[in-house]
């Protein structure tokens, strides 16, 4: 785990030590990413230098702060280019051969010196080639720029900003809106998008107008000279819609195919590791990672984390048989509704951003309670329900595709055996967006694509591409408030991602199972109970809390200020004991998004100027 930091100037060449400033109080916000040690460099016409002069003239400066000892995995420098890199890449050993094959004069004995030797060789376009969770920042003197980049998929994630005086890149956008005052402009459009969504990849979550988060599977190039800012793709994910019906004869090749990606994905993960935490919900996506991670690694100490949070019996005890087959121990953690409300917002100040849902508290929890046993790291099954077809909201469209290609055989069978996905009913409606005053009512309804989609892969692909990023993002940040690392093997693979999405979205869903694919590629390692169990609803218990919360959460909502009044919190208050019902969850969501906007508003409304 380390941070990135770097800023610019743009308006003259003050002395170091102002930069230095500024840097220092940057790596200040990303303490939590590493305290022990830091290297910085500064730019100006010379060229780099890492040796600290007051009084000589920088415009650019750039810094990576990680534990001690650690330098030589995060941090690789070339005469007048430096490479700081954050992550780790799966095919190291791969892109070794290819630098020892071309005879290039380079060290490479680590991610950093690997990155920057390819990167001397072939530029910008050899970040397509770097397979893992990363993200990193060039500064080349030589050519004047300095490039960022992360991973194919959103694992890492870099935020940068340019205002009238000074570009900055990093992390973490607190690092930007704390160090770059300039930058805390709110942006009044994610907001009102973030109150009025009820899905958490529906919104890009920019909360600030000049911060922005770099897209996935794209790069950053700046000019120091002219100052010009450009943001350029690397990659693009193959895709093919597969329109192509069930074919048992292909079945075997591509569930042989899903076993062998998705261990190798596991076993990249957890490689070098003594120990590993894994955090499960009994769903068939967190029981593949767990029985993968023991049958690659017999001996290593394996740690599930769940949350009793919404939990029935039934599901703690599907867990509490996981984890006993496979000699892993296990934590649960447990948290009353009052707390959740009480503690919501210590997450809010770490993170400095409103939080989206009740999930992402029990995330919080868990890393939490992982940090605590020791681990550095936790694995999650991001990323699986978007790649095999795993949400209920997948199967109208897979329906719809099915009549449209005149399939009806297969309509019927699906239709029939959909029992098999314990599928939700529809939640009953509320239109949240009565509450917002009169000037944003327009705001916050949008499509995250508006292109076409006829077949499941479609659906699968936006989510994947688009919606995907924003929950690792997120992940991500949670991870890093316990100076820990989150570890995706479903989104953090090119070659898993590139192989299933060229495969038909007929094997999916198959016979009314979600995730079909997953589950037939487990045989052999999953248990079948576990294996073909439905997802079980938690529906009842949902409703529970939400009436266990009802009166602290109106107490909380009606104390806190609303300043910048995007939502009319008087008619929130009047229809509050109409709608707060047991089955108004779209309402009851809404309220706990507002709440948790408050919260992060209230506690930051000193830095920031809305626009």
């Amino acid at each position: 785990m380390n941070g990135l930091v770097a800023l610019v100037n743009e308006t003259n060449a003050p002395p170091a030590c102002i930069l230095k400033t500024a840097v220092d109080d940057a790596l200040a916000t990303l303490a939590h990413r590493g305290t022990k040690e830091q290297r910085t460099f500064f730019f100006n016409k010379e060229g780099l230098f890492s040796a600290y002069d007051p009084a000589m003239p920088a415009v650019l400066t750039a810094v990576t702060c990680f534990h001690e000892g650690e330098d030589h995995h995060y941090l690789a420098k070339s005469d007048n280019v430096v490479m700081l890199f954050a992550g780790k890449l799966f095919n190291r050993s791969q892109l070794t051969e290819k630098i020892v094959h071309r005879n290039v004069g380079c060290i490479s004995n680590s991610d950093a010196e690997t990155a920057l030797c390819l990167y001397l060789e072939e530029g910008t376009n050899a970040f397509a080639s770097f397979d893992g969770y990363w993200s990193l920042i060039v500064v080349d003197a030589n050519k004047q720029k300095l490039y960022a980049a992360a991973d194919h998929f959103g694992n890492r994630t870099l935020f940068y900003c340019q205002t009238d005086t000074h570009f900055g890149i990093a992390s973490e956008s607190n690092t930007l809106f704390s160090t770059l005052k300039e930058s805390g402009k709110i942006n009044v459009n994610a907001v009102a998008d973030f109150l009025s969504g009820r899905d958490v990849t529906s919104c890009k979550q920019s909360f600030f107008s000049d911060i922005h988060a770099l897209t996935p599977s794209h790069y950053l190039e700046y000019s120091i000279t002219d100052h010009s800012l450009t943001e350029k793709p690397y990659y693009t994910l193959p895709y093919k819609n597969c329109k192509g019906g069930y074919n048992e004869y292909e079945e075997s090749f591509y569930i042989d195919t899903v076993r062998q990606l998705v261990l190798e994905s596991v076993g990249n993960n957890i490689k070098g590791n003594t120990e590993i935490a894994v955090g499960i919900d009994g769903d068939i996506n967190s029981a593949a990672l767990l029985y993968c991670a023991r049958k690659i690694n017999p001996d290593v100490k394996i740690t599930a984390f769940t949350s009793g949070y919404l939990h029935s019996e039934e599901s703690l005890a599907r867990i509490e048989q996981m984890t006993t087959q496979t000699g892993t121990e296990w934590v649960n953690i447990s948290f009353s509704p009052r707390q959740l409300i009480e503690q919501l917002g210590m997450l809010i100040q770490k993170q400095h951003l409103p939080v989206f849902s009740m999930d992402a508290f029990v995330r919080y929890k868990m890393m939490e309670k992982a940090q605590q046993h020791g681990m550095n790291a936790m694995i999650g099954d991001q990323g699986g329900d978007e790649l095999f077809g795993g949400y209920a909201r997948y199967f109208a469209p897979f329906f719809r595709f099915l009549r449209s290609q005149w399939m009806f055989k297969d309509w019927i069978r699906e239709c029939l055996m959909a029992r098999n996905t314990a599928l939700h009913c529809k939640e009953r409606e509320c239109n949240c967006l009565q509450f917002f005053n009169r000037d944003y009512s327009a705001i916050g309804t949008h499509s995250i694509s508006g292109q076409a989609k006829q077949v499941l892969n479609d659906w699968l692909f936006e989510s994947y591409t688009l919606s995907l990023p924003t929950i690792l993002r997120l992940e991500e940040q949670t991870a890093a408030c316990f100076g820990m690392d989150s570890l995706s093997p479903f989104s953090n693979s090119v070659k898993l991602a590139e192989a299933v999405f060229a495969m038909p979205s007929t094997f999916k869903i198959h016979n009314g199972w979600n995730k079909y694919l997953l589950r037939s590629a487990m045989v052999g390692i999953v248990p079948n109970e576990i294996q073909w169990k439905k997802s079980l609803p938690n529906t009842h218990l949902a409703q529970e809390w939400w009436y266990a919360m009802n009166t602290d959460l109106k107490k909380q909502i009606q104390l806190l200020d609303d300043t910048e009044r995007i939502i009319n919190k008087d008619l929130v208050m009047k229809l509050w004991d109409k709608l707060y019902s047991s089955d108004n969850h779209s309402f009851q969501q809404f309220t706990f998004r507002y709440y948790s906007y408050l919260l992060w508003v209230n506690g930051l409304k000193d830095s920031f100027v809305q626009v």
